[in-house]
């Protein structure tokens, strides 16, 4: 009972990054790519995207990973190759004074996003051998 209820809370911050990352998508779809249009339908094909791909099988996920990640690192040398032409030092200095009250928000969403990262990294290797991990697993010195 309280294994479910710590994993019912530990939960909670993978669907709140999941629903604020699909509805920041669907904003930027309806706004930049699209020039506006129904933003619920792009919420919905994209957290049904999102949920099939969480269902497939491990291996699958992994796999779709390791094919993706040279594409998308690939991707961004490209963009930053053709955007270096644009690139001044200007946009390196900060602009505005520091205030908490106006990075406290963006530090919040953040720690959220990163708290549900913890949570597939900790079961991700929980019954792989060792030789498959680098790191510490519960229970192994």
């Amino acid at each position: 009972l309280i294994s479910g209820i710590i994993m019912l809370f530990a939960c909670i911050p993978l669907v709140w990054t999941a629903f604020s990352c699909c509805h920041n998508f669907s904003c930027f779809v309806s706004a930049a790519i699209l020039d506006g249009g129904p933003k619920l339908i792009y919420f919905l094909s994209f957290l049904i995207l999102a949920l099939i791909i969480s269902f497939m099988h491990r291996n699958v996920t992994l796999k779709l990973g390791l094919i993706l990640f040279p594409l998308t690192v690939i991707f961004i040398f490209l963009i930053f190759g053709f955007s270096a032409q644009f690139m001044s030092v200007k946009y390196l200095m900060p602009y505005k004074d520091f205030s908490l009250s106006g990075t406290l928000p963006f530090f919040l969403e953040i720690a959220v996003c990163l708290s549900s990262l913890f949570i597939p990294a900790l079961t991700l290797g929980e019954f792989a051998k060792k030789r498959h991990f680098a790191v510490l697993r519960r229970g192994v010195p």
